[in-house]
């Protein structure tokens, strides 16, 4: 990890003279200049969205100018509904763009390795990766309060459905282009498939953890112990795994199994948590 933490420090530091004292050599300006031109771009987005998303009053939350049109003819009325809702909320917008943040880091960290350091290092990236970006679906079904769409459809599973569906949807961005990129420096389809595997985990496990904790907006004890939990479980799931087939290829594909048991379970909870409400 040596010249991993040489690289990072060369990357993040805002003078030549820090980089070459930490890393014993020459920081590479325009890869810093790039990196702190791509995170003042997303911090002026994210304030954007913000200040945007942000009502008159402290009271009632509202969206500005912001408009947008939706149709219940259209395909997936519901889950570009709730697509559309997550969008618009602050801490989604915030979240996507720290996370792309991130993902960045790490890519370049992975690029300015060596050819046989790549591997594994990408390895671990996808990890951190499948950590980070499970915080959009850990935070997307909300509170424990009843949702205005369950009283209405009076279908627990559907509305579950829709939400979880708009949350993956919006964290398989960031990731398909890590995935793309990691392809382009690590040849092979065995760490693509890793790699895919390890978020789609990642992911379904914060969606299936949002239905049990429900930690609504704002960080509470509920989203920290979601991204404690999430991390843990996708090293703990990596490393047996990795025991059982001991070859990445098939760790991914089975954490892609596993992903897929965790999207089911979420939905049934909800139903039948509500189920007696509604008769």
């Amino acid at each position: 990890m040596a010249p991993v933490t040489a690289q990072v420090f060369r990357a993040v530091s805002l003078w030549p003279v820090a980089g070459r004292a930490v890393g014993g050599g020459h920081a590479d300006m325009p890869m810093v200049v790039l990196l702190w031109a791509v995170v003042a771009a997303g911090l002026v987005v994210a304030l954007c969205v913000y200040y945007a998303s942000l009502s008159g009053t402290l009271d009632a939350p509202a969206h500005g100018e912001v408009i947008v049109s939706w149709h219940a003819t259209g395909p997936m009325p519901l889950v570009c509904l709730q697509f559309v809702k997550l969008l618009r909320r602050p801490r989604i917008a915030g979240s996507v763009t720290a996370a792309g943040m991130i993902l960045l880091v790490l890519w370049w960290v992975v690029r300015a390795q060596p050819g046989a350091a790549r591997e594994s290092l990408s390895q671990f990236g996808y990890v951190m990766a499948g950590s980070v970006l499970a915080h959009v679906p850990l935070i997307a079904r909300g509170s424990a309060e009843l949702p205005a769409e369950m009283v209405l459809l009076r279908s627990p599973r559907s509305w579950s459905w829709s939400v979880v569906s708009a949350s993956l949807l919006i964290a398989a961005c960031p990731a398909i282009i890590l995935l793309t990129a990691m392809g382009l420096l690590v040849t092979g389809g065995d760490d693509v498939t890793f790699g895919a595997g390890t978020i789609a985990f990642g992911c379904c496990l914060g969606a299936f953890l949002g239905v049990l904790l429900r930690p609504g907006e704002g960080m509470s004890g509920a989203e920290a112990g979601g991204l404690f939990l999430a991390g843990t479980a996708i090293y703990l799931c990596v490393q047996v795994l990795g025991q059982a087939f001991n070859n990445p290829a098939d760790v991914g594909l089975g954490a892609m199994l596993l992903a897929l048991l965790l999207l089911a379970a979420g939905p049934e909870i909800e139903e039948r948590r509500y189920s007696a409400l509604f008769g």
